[in-house]
């Protein structure tokens, strides 16, 4: 059996149709009229509708925190050796295993 095939085969649904009148004024660009002047003198004479004030929570919420400064900062004299922080017996006894320690070596 030959297969004979046409240049553009075409399915039945697909048929071309005639366009219709919106399709035409879709297809069209828009009419812009020139109205940037106009816009632009309107942004600048706008006001704001709403006068704003911020309100004593929003002020305060603005200021910086005051940061309580180290151990360290506050007493350079004090023995570096004591940590700052408390940590648990279990880490300062902990013994690494070899593959952590070859992770821990730089390349």
């Amino acid at each position: 059996m030959e297969r004979t095939f046409q240049k553009n085969p075409l399915k039945k649904r697909t048929v071309p149709v005639a366009d219709s009148d919106r399709i035409n004024q879709l297809a069209e660009p828009k009419h812009r009229v020139n109205l940037d002047e106009e816009f632009s003198r309107e942004l600048i004479e706008k006001k704001p509708h709403i006068k704003y004030k911020a309100s004593k929570r929003i002020q305060s919420l603005a200021k910086p925190k005051h940061v309580v400064p180290k151990k360290i900062d506050r007493d350079p004299t004090s023995d570096l050796s004591k940590s700052i922080t408390k940590v648990s017996p279990s880490a300062l006894t902990y013994q690494a295993s070899r593959r952590i320690m070859e992770l821990a070596r730089p390349k």
